[in-house]
């Protein structure tokens, strides 16, 4: 297990033309660092209703894994991630049970859900903290026809994107 040291927010999520893929961008705290992570088109839905704090009718899995959390009496903690382009990307939920703290590993979308509606921070490794750029990779600049923003973090200034 990593230890917590690079804490990191979703910024947007956008969809690649080039890639036919959506992607969660995220941003490293404190740095104009981001890293772009490909996100299948349903966890990009939930990844912004997350954001907006929406919900839905009935509850969606992440919704029904929280109230299993409130339930008996989990303490959600925290999200990490880990990888990269080449290996792909992996993620772990870490709550405590009473006394132990335990991880469970999830794709790194649910991840993301999971931090964004429970309001937990997100840590990434110190490797894939090192591969994160300064700027925002070319096929990803807001003027580009090949790309769009599906959800872009309101509370972000528009010139650090």
């Amino acid at each position: 297990m990593m230890k917590p040291q690079n804490r990191a927010h979703v910024v947007a999520i956008l969809y690649d033309e080039t890639q036919d893929t959506p992607l969660a961008l995220l941003q490293i705290d404190g740095k104009d660092a981001f890293i772009s992570m490909p996100v299948g088109a349903f966890e990009a839905s939930s990844i912004i209703m997350a954001s907006e704090d929406l919900v839905t009718p009935q509850p969606l899995i992440h919704d029904v894994l929280i109230q299993l959390l409130k339930e008996h009496s989990f303490n959600a903690e925290y999200v990490e991630l880990w990888g990269s382009p080449i290996s792909g990307y992996y993620g772990r939920f870490r709550y405590q049970s009473r006394f132990f703290h335990r991880y469970l590993t999830i794709g790194p979308a649910d991840c993301l859900v999971l931090a964004l509606r429970l309001h937990l921070p997100i840590y990434i490794d110190p490797a894939m903290a090192a591969n994160a750029t300064s700027e925002l990779p070319k096929d990803l600049v807001f003027d580009s026809a090949n790309t769009q923003i599906l959800y872009l973090d309101t509370h972000q200034p528009a010139q650090s994107l």
